[in-house]
């Protein structure tokens, strides 16, 4: 096999919208959402999230982004531009059962 072409950086995860690539990384503690262009794959919009990456999901016209923040995951739902259309928040107090 020979590589035909490939991204300008390295991924944690993907996810297709039709002929659309989005992707997340994790820089530091935060993720990148980065939508490539259709035909270059050169980055046409980024969004950056609170925590590291841990998955990237289409859910009908919109992304779902999971991230680890603080030790405790994050939904992150964004549409085809990478606005946020919601966040979960972390918890700020925690139950501690003995």
């Amino acid at each position: 096999l020979a590589a035909v072409d490939y991204l300008a950086n390295s991924v944690n995860a993907a996810a297709w919208h039709g002929e659309q690539l989005f992707t997340g990384r994790t820089l530091g503690r935060q993720t990148e959402i980065q939508k490539w262009g259709e035909d270059t794959y050169a980055i046409e919009a980024t969004q950056t999230l609170p925590g590291e990456t841990l998955e990237l999901f289409r859910t009908g016209e919109d992304f779902l982004a999971i991230t680890l923040d603080g030790g405790f995951p994050r939904f992150h739902l964004l549409d085809t531009s990478l606005d946020v259309k919601f966040q979960s928040s972390i918890p700020t107090t925690m139950l501690i059962l003995r």
